[in-house]
């Protein structure tokens, strides 16, 4: 059985798109490939030509970026209206503030958040809710969970 997922890319509180995954939605699949391609973009408001990549030009170019890195072939990934499909798993993207710990330094700033969601009724328990770049501890911690089980 698949494994469905949705990805819900969010302007503030407003939704642009949502992004259905046939199959990996899992946190360890598709989860892992939006930390790894995720973590390093800068999302800012215009372009000068001096952006460092991986780079956005607002939350709809980020959109439009994971769109055309996750959708390599016909079916797997579509874009859908509402949120009317089943799904084990959904991811909401967006920006916010996030908390940054390097070494000694521990910065409040804004960044990509990422929160995902364990289903997607209203009261789908939260798995997690942070920096994306933070993603890779929780699923360092979720593996090891699963080793004690």
């Amino acid at each position: 059985m698949s494994t469905r997922a949705l990805i819900k890319v969010f302007e503030g509180n407003t939704k642009i798109c949502t992004i259905y995954k046939q199959s990996d939605g899992y946190p360890e699949g598709l989860g892992a490939e939006l930390h790894r391609y995720l973590s390093e973009f800068t999302v800012g408001n215009g372009i000068t030509g001096n952006e460092k990549e991986p780079y956005a030009n607002g939350m709809g170019c980020l959109t439009a970026q994971i769109i055309a890195r996750l959708k390599v072939e016909s079916g797997e990934i579509y874009i859908i209206v509402g949120n009317d499909a089943t799904v084990d798993y959904v991811y909401e993207i967006g920006k916010g503030a996030v908390r940054t710990t390097y070494g000694p330094f521990n910065k409040i700033g804004y960044g990509l958040i990422m929160k995902v969601l364990d289903g997607n009724g209203n009261d789908a328990p939260v798995l997690f809710n942070g920096a994306v770049g933070e993603f890779g501890e929780y699923l360092e911690n979720r593996k090891k969970e699963q080793e004690y089980e």
